[in-house]
């Protein structure tokens, strides 16, 4: 699973990872990915388009 924050440049994003300092506090707002998923399953939705995890 990834958690990163929602910003519209991608490459802005702020992910939530091991050794990032950067405080939850500090962004507006985040999401998880993928979106919507099977547990165990090797595909999810992301932004409506199925894709291999």
């Amino acid at each position: 699973m990834t958690i990163h924050e929602i910003v519209k440049d991608k490459r802005q994003r702020i992910y939530i990872e091991k050794g990032n300092t950067e405080k939850l506090s500090a962004v507006e707002a985040l999401t998880f990915e993928p979106h919507i998923g099977l547990h165990g399953s090797l595909y999810g939705f992301n932004g409506g388009v199925l894709t291999e995890l």
